[in-house]
């Protein structure tokens, strides 16, 4: 019974047939699909994705298919190749969703909790010289493992990070507005634009919420970020007037011994610098991390002094 399932599943996504026509049942208003397993149905090939000729192990193909109000939870969706599909209404907490292929695909009202994202691509456009990206309106990650995810450009409007696994992850020049983070980032990037990305839309960060996120050793680049709430707490430090008092900060600095890291970290914010940033963040467990306790307390207390003029300006 549970292989006549899969099966009626795989040939329904793989067809073009609506998961509401074989007959699924419902389970709190959505299809129940709860526990499916997709074997892959294709061979090995190579496949494009964000510039580059990737192996692919196999994936089962959806195209251009609206999918609603459906409830995966539980399930292995792993190598699942989306195109040009919408989803909506879709939860997939606790599934294993690794190596997904996505282009041109819409996610409307989804959730992700304690899933596994590694390794797909959530960022991937039509080819080369594409236009067409993937978008996430309102989908909620909690606790979803993001590692190793790629981007070349997408849009995320209204979404939630909630203490999700974003360690190293590279967003290019992934769209944000209106969207929250919360837990720890690492040497998470943020671009105006990615690499070669320059015919999309810049990322504005409009509305942006990291106030109960931890930064440590990220990167915004060249992005004005005025319009972001930063981290609150006394792990953060936050700087106005940056780019007239951070190279005051450096200059003071050169008479700490052993603040040589932490000037690293305040001359790769000022040379990434948006064209009409005004304010820049600082992690004080970064400068701890690289300076030690003691040497990260002397910066801390230039950057108050540095603050503080920023305010009488």
């Amino acid at each position: 019974m549970v292989h006549s399932r899969n099966s009626d599943v795989l040939r329904a996504l793989s067809k073009g047939i609506p998961l509401s026509t074989i007959g699924l049942g419902e389970i709190g208003g959505r299809i129940d699909c709860r526990g499916i397993r997709l074997e892959p149905i294709k061979p090995t090939g190579k496949s494009f994705f964000g510039g580059l000729f990737i192996k692919a192990t196999g994936a089962v193909s959806v195209s251009k298919q609206h999918i609603e109000r459906v409830d995966f939870t539980g399930s292995s969706l792993d190598h699942l190749s989306l195109a040009e599909c919408v989803l909506r209404d879709c939860v997939f907490d606790e599934s294993s969703c690794k190596h997904w292929r996505l282009w041109g695909c819409t996610f409307a009202d989804c959730s992700f909790r304690n899933v596994d994202l590694r390794f797909s691509g959530l960022g991937g456009v039509d080819g080369i010289g594409g236009t067409r990206r993937n978008t996430y309106k309102a989908v909620r990650f909690k606790a979803a493992d993001l590692r190793s995810t790629a981007y070349l450009s997408a849009t995320f409007a209204d979404c939630v990070f909630d203490h999700c696994k974003l360690n190293k992850v590279d967003f290019q020049g992934t769209e944000f507005e209106r969207c929250a983070f919360m837990g720890e980032l690492r040497e998470v990037m943020f671009y105006r634009h990615g690499f070669r990305g320059e015919r999309f839309p810049p990322n504005s960060m409009r509305g942006v919420s990291f106030a109960d996120a931890q930064l440590r050793m990220c990167d915004f680049r060249k992005l004005d970020l005025n319009d972001v709430v930063f981290p609150a707490g006394s792990d953060h430090f936050v700087i106005h007037n940056c780019r007239t008092q951070i190279p005051m900060v450096l200059e003071e600095l050169a008479s700490v011994s052993g603040a040589e890291c932490i000037s690293a970290l305040l001359r790769n914010q000022l040379d990434w610098l948006g064209e009409n940033q005004k304010t820049a963040v600082f992690s004080v467990l970064d400068f701890e991390e690289c300076a030690g306790r003691a040497v990260a307390s002397a910066a801390v207390q230039v950057l108050r002094q540095a603050a503080a003029r920023a305010r009488v300006a």
